[in-house]
Protein backbone atom coordinates (compact mmCIF):
# COMPACT_ATOMS: atom_id res chain seq x y z
CA UNK A 1 0.00 0.00 0.00
CA UNK A 2 1.21 3.51 -0.64
CA UNK A 3 -1.43 6.21 -1.08
CA UNK A 4 -4.85 6.17 0.57
CA UNK A 5 -7.76 8.57 0.05
CA UNK A 6 -10.92 9.02 2.13
CA UNK A 7 -13.68 11.28 0.78
CA UNK A 8 -16.17 12.88 3.16
CA UNK A 9 -19.31 14.81 2.24
CA UNK A 10 -20.88 16.82 5.06
CA UNK A 11 -18.87 14.87 7.64
CA UNK A 12 -19.90 11.42 6.39
CA UNK A 13 -17.58 8.96 4.67
CA UNK A 14 -18.51 8.72 0.99
CA UNK A 15 -15.74 6.33 -0.04
CA UNK A 16 -12.11 5.24 0.25
CA UNK A 17 -9.51 3.75 -2.03
CA UNK A 18 -5.79 2.99 -1.99
CA UNK A 19 -2.95 2.19 -4.37
CA UNK A 20 0.10 3.79 -5.97
CA UNK A 21 -0.65 7.15 -7.64
CA UNK A 22 -4.33 6.28 -7.77
CA UNK A 23 -7.08 7.93 -9.77
CA UNK A 24 -10.25 8.24 -7.73
CA UNK A 25 -13.75 8.34 -9.19
CA UNK A 26 -16.34 8.44 -6.41
CA UNK A 27 -20.10 8.95 -6.60
CA UNK A 28 -21.45 11.18 -3.82
CA UNK A 29 -24.87 12.32 -2.66
CA UNK A 30 -25.10 16.10 -2.35
CA UNK A 31 -27.76 18.04 -0.47
CA UNK A 32 -29.44 21.04 -2.01
CA UNK A 33 -27.59 24.17 -0.92
CA UNK A 34 -24.09 24.14 0.55
CA UNK A 35 -22.06 20.95 1.01
CA UNK A 36 -18.72 20.38 2.69
CA UNK A 37 -16.18 18.28 0.80
CA UNK A 38 -13.19 16.89 2.70
CA UNK A 39 -10.55 14.74 1.05
CA UNK A 40 -8.11 13.05 3.42
CA UNK A 41 -5.07 11.63 1.67
CA UNK A 42 -2.24 9.77 3.30
CA UNK A 43 0.97 8.11 2.27
CA UNK A 44 1.72 4.94 4.20
CA UNK A 45 3.91 1.87 4.00
CA UNK A 46 6.70 3.48 1.97
CA UNK A 47 9.43 1.06 1.01
CA UNK A 48 11.99 3.65 -0.08
CA UNK A 49 12.31 5.62 3.14
CA UNK A 50 15.60 7.39 3.77
CA UNK A 51 17.60 9.99 1.90
CA UNK A 52 15.81 11.96 -0.85
CA UNK A 53 12.35 10.62 0.01
CA UNK A 54 10.94 14.10 -0.61
CA UNK A 55 11.84 13.80 -4.32
CA UNK A 56 9.33 10.97 -4.80
CA UNK A 57 6.35 13.22 -4.07
CA UNK A 58 2.99 12.46 -2.54
CA UNK A 59 -0.49 13.92 -2.30
CA UNK A 60 -2.74 15.22 -5.04
CA UNK A 61 -1.49 15.20 -8.62
CA UNK A 62 -3.71 16.39 -11.44
CA UNK A 63 -7.27 17.65 -11.40
CA UNK A 64 -9.83 17.46 -8.63
CA UNK A 65 -13.26 17.79 -10.24
CA UNK A 66 -16.93 17.45 -9.41
CA UNK A 67 -18.69 16.06 -12.46
CA UNK A 68 -22.25 15.22 -13.39
CA UNK A 69 -23.83 18.34 -11.90
CA UNK A 70 -26.81 19.94 -13.64
CA UNK A 71 -24.86 23.21 -13.70
CA UNK A 72 -21.83 21.52 -15.28
CA UNK A 73 -18.48 20.25 -14.03
CA UNK A 74 -16.55 22.15 -11.36
CA UNK A 75 -12.74 22.04 -11.33
CA UNK A 76 -11.56 22.36 -7.72
CA UNK A 77 -7.86 22.04 -8.54
CA UNK A 78 -7.11 25.74 -7.99
CA UNK A 79 -9.22 25.94 -4.80
CA UNK A 80 -7.66 26.66 -1.44
CA UNK A 81 -6.64 23.38 0.21
CA UNK A 82 -5.07 22.88 3.62
CA UNK A 83 -2.19 20.56 4.38
CA UNK A 84 -1.43 19.00 7.73
CA UNK A 85 1.26 16.60 8.87
CA UNK A 86 -0.18 14.00 11.23
CA UNK A 87 -3.67 13.83 12.66
CA UNK A 88 -5.09 16.06 15.36
CA UNK A 89 -7.35 14.67 18.06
Amino acid sequence: MRDIVHIFINGKLAGSTFGHWIKVVQSVDLQSGDNELAILSGTVGLQNYGAFLEKDGAGFRGQIKLTGLKSGDIDLSASLWTYQVGLKR
